[in-house]
C-alpha cells in the first residue's frame, strides 16, 4: 500500500484502498473521525495533502463503496462495513430512518468528485487511461471544437490515479489533470498500442508534443471506437 500513497495528493483514487483497509475493524466508524484517520495513515504513508477538500475524497470513497455493498450507513454520520463472506452481503437492506436518509442525502450533494468526468469501463486488472489538461478543453470550446490534447496511457497496475501522479503531472500542468476515462482490461500493451495505431492511421498526434502518447481527440471518440473494437473482435473468433 504504501507505493500507492508515496508523494501522492489525498485524492479518491489513491485512498480508497485505505479506506477499505479501515474498514476492516468491527467497529462502526464515524465519519468525521474516519476522515481524520485516512489523512493520518495516508500522511504516515508518505503521500501529500493536496488540493482536494478531505471531507469531499471521503464523501465521495463511501459513495463508491456504498455502490459496491462495502458497507452500510447505520446512523446520521455513521457507517459501517459490510461482512462480504455473509450471504446478507448479497442483499444489503438498509431501514431508511430520518437520520439515514439524511446520511446519504449528505453524501449524495453536488461535491465535486477527483475528476468529474470520469468514466470506467471494461474489466481487467491493467488499464488504458485517458487524461487532459482542463485549459486545454476549455480553449477548444472556445474555438468551437469537440477536441484537444488527451494522454492515452496504460498502467499494469492499479489505481490509475497512482501511474499518473507518478509521471510528474502535478508539476508539468499547470492544473491538476482531468481523468475522464479508464478501460480496464488484461493486456494493456496491446490494448494502448492498438488505440495509438488508429489514431496515428488518422494523423491525430498532438503536434509539437513532447510525449509520444499525446493525441487530438476526446474520451468519447476512444469510448466509441474501444466498443465498436471490442464487438469486431468476435467476427474473428
Amino acid at each position: 500500500m504504501t507505493q500507492e500513497h508515496l508523494g501522492l495528493p489525498f485524492v479518491r483514487g489513491v485512498t480508497k484502498n485505505l479506506v477499505i483497509e479501515l474498514f476492516k475493524r468491527p467497529e462502526p466508524w464515524i465519519r468525521s473521525d474516519l476522515v481524520k484517520e485516512a489523512v493520518k495513515k495516508h500522511l504516515e504513508l508518505g503521500g501529500i495533502s493536496g488540493k482536494q477538500d478531505p471531507t469531499t475524497v471521503i464523501k465521495d470513497v463511501l459513495r463508491i463503496l456504498r455502490d459496491e455493498n462495502r458497507i452500510k450507513p447505520v446512523a446520521l454520520g455513521i457507517w459501517k462495513r459490510v461482512d462480504l463472506d455473509s450471504p446478507e452481503s448479497q442483499r444489503v437492506e438498509v431501514i431508511h430512518t430520518p437520520e439515514i436518509i439524511q446520511e446519504i442525502q449528505e453524501i449524495e450533494k453536488d461535491d465535486p468528485p477527483v475528476s468529474e468526468q470520469l468514466k470506467e469501463i471494461g474489466d481487467g486488472t491493467e488499464a488504458v487511461y485517458l487524461y487532459y489538461n482542463p485549459n486545454d478543453k476549455e480553449l477548444a470550446k472556445l474555438k468551437n471544437k469537440d477536441v484537444w490534447e488527451c494522454k492515452v496511457g496504460m498502467t499494469q497496475t492499479l489505481p490509475v490515479e497512482a501511474r499518473i501522479f507518478s509521471q510528474g503531472v502535478k508539476t508539468a500542468l499547470s492544473k491538476m489533470p482531468e481523468i475522464a476515462l479508464v478501460i480496464k482490461t488484461n493486456n494493456a500493451p496491446l490494448l494502448e498500442r492498438a488505440i495509438h495505431t488508429a489514431l496515428r492511421q488518422l494523423d491525430l498526434v498532438a503536434p509539437d508534443s513532447l510525449g509520444t502518447e499525446w493525441f487530438i481527440t476526446n474520451p468519447e471518440r476512444i469510448e466509441s471506437w474501444y466498443r465498436v473494437y471490442f464487438k469486431n473482435l468476435d467476427l474473428l473468433k
